[in-house]
């Protein structure tokens, strides 16, 4: 399973081609966008959850059982994964790909 971001949707593999399994809203509704970016120089995957904020609570309830409590940044450096700035930080590819799947219809 992989997220494609040129497209914006996940992505199975069924064992000869890539197949396309949900798709992203548009901005006036529920959406997940995902991308990368760096946390004290090193790369973490990013969700941003966009028209969340009844979510938010569920999120990250849901994030702290699956993948453990987290610090902030400037606490734990290099920590699995942060929530700051309205977005999800990831350290690890698949922890984002089980947090955009949960959380791909909302």
């Amino acid at each position: 399973m992989r997220f494609n971001t040129d497209d914006n949707y996940m992505e199975t593999y069924d064992g000869t081609k890539w197949i396309k399994i949900s798709t992203v809203g548009n901005v006036s509704e529920y959406s997940l966008h995902v991308s990368t970016g760096t946390v004290l120089g090193r790369e973490y995957y990013i969700a941003e959850p966009i028209n969340a904020d009844s979510l938010w609570p569920d999120m990250i309830e849901w994030t702290v059982h699956t993948f453990g409590p987290t610090r902030t940044i400037w606490e734990d450096p290099g920590a699995r994964w942060y929530a700051n700035n309205a977005k999800f930080w990831f350290k690890d590819k698949k922890d984002l790909d089980w947090f955009v799947l949960r959380w791909s219809s909302g």
